[in-house]
């Protein structure tokens, strides 16, 4: 696979985590960098590790990932996205530090790259460098969740409804996508 092959893949795979840190971005009130910055690194390091764990797994659970993936996604994004609607309907509470919780952010990470992880099952059978490929995955979900996070900020500074209920829609509706997509309805 060529590099320009392989940015291709990277961009589509950070797609989930760049609607993930846009949700976030509305979530967290007055998210600032240091916030972006984790929720990017996390989604990051999950997206460059997964095809590196895919790899290393080779053929020999191919069939299980590529059957059950995308229900594990469906179910991760719906119970994440469940906890955000029902915190949206709850009084409204500001928190003290406008942050997002770290279990939640790692479940965020683990949602959005089960696709990462079949990609490098893939991997396993083509003359790359997994490294690179990894790194390439990684660097630009980096790019892509740093721009979420901030497009969220800005939208979420402009409205006046609650943003847990748009971000947990937002994630069902995610899983929901992933999910057709892999039935083929």
């Amino acid at each position: 696979m060529d590099v320009p092959a392989l940015v291709l893949v990277a961009l589509a795979l950070s797609m989930d985590s760049f609607a993930i840190s846009v949700t976030n971005g509305l979530a967290i009130n007055k998210i600032r960098f240091t916030q972006g910055l984790v929720i990017a690194l996390v989604l990051a390091l999950f997206q460059g590790l997964m095809p590196l764990a895919g790899w290393a797994a080779g053929m020999g659970i191919q069939s299980v990932v590529k059957t059950a993936g995308h229900w594990i996604a469906f179910v991760l994004l719906s119970v994440i996205g469940g906890k955000m609607i029902l915190r949206g309907l709850q009084p409204r509470q500001e928190k003290a530090d406008g942050s997002i919780q770290f279990t939640l952010l790692l479940g965020q990470g683990l949602a959005t790259s089960i696709d990462a992880l079949i990609v490098g099952i893939t991997f396993a059978y083509m003359k790359l460098s997994i490294v690179a490929a990894a790194a390439i995955i990684g660097g630009i979900t980096f790019l892509a969740s740093m721009t979420g996070s901030f497009l969220g900020k800005t939208y979420s500074e402009k409205v006046r409804f609650r943003p847990e209920l748009a971000g947990g829609i937002i994630l069902i509706s995610l899983g929901i996508k992933i999910l057709i997509e892999h039935l083929r309805f």
